[in-house]
């Protein structure tokens, strides 16, 4: 079972809680499966580690309370959990550096945010990239989608312009793996 870090799903939280208020969050606490729900209640430190599965309920929970039917809300969350994760210093390197530099640390990233899989980076050119979710226990589009809009958002925060993010391949489609296209200006 694939685990992920409690400050990615801390973040998510508190979109949701900013987006539609304490009752919102309530009521998506009480959409998720009682297993979910049991590890959110109460205090959660943000360097524990969780079940991804945790983490791919409260997306696709929320997405179904407040969403359109699409994705719309899972990247907004993701987008929000770029921005809340970095802090000032860390959003300085991101101005500073370039968008192949930023994707390029994303394997380590990985590792200290995911206990399964990797990601991996094939640079085309210096503005299109393939990105590659590689082995990961519990493979999820609710989950791609997120790490997808993540790495759309990191670009965006690197100086990258009108940034276009497209799945190439997914594993609950019979994919070798979940992959998608970044290409920007």
């Amino acid at each position: 079972m694939a685990n992920v870090k409690a400050s990615a799903i801390l973040a998510r939280i508190d979109f949701i809680k900013r987006k539609f208020g304490e009752e919102g969050y309530q009521e998506v606490l009480q959409g998720m499966l009682p297993t979910h729900r049991t590890h959110l209640e109460g205090l959660v430190l943000p360097q524990a580690w969780l079940p991804v599965s945790v983490m791919v309920d409260l997306i696709k929970t929320t997405e179904s309370k407040f969403g359109n039917g699409g994705t719309t809300l899972c990247e907004e969350m993701a987008r929000y959990s770029a921005d809340a994760n970095l802090k000032t210093l860390y959003r300085l390197f991101f101005r500073i550096t370039s968008a192949s530099y930023v994707l390029g640390k994303a394997k380590a990233l990985w590792r200290l945010h995911y206990d399964s899989g990797s990601l991996e980076l094939e640079e085309r050119t210096a503005t299109d990239f393939s990105l590659s979710i590689v082995d990961f226990d519990q493979p999820d589009c609710a989950h791609c989608n997120s790490v997808f809009a993540w790495a759309k958002r990191s670009i965006e925060m690197s100086g990258g312009r009108d940034v276009q993010r497209s799945v190439r391949e997914c594993r609950q489609k019979a994919g070798a793996a979940c992959r998608c296209q970044l290409t920007f200006r």
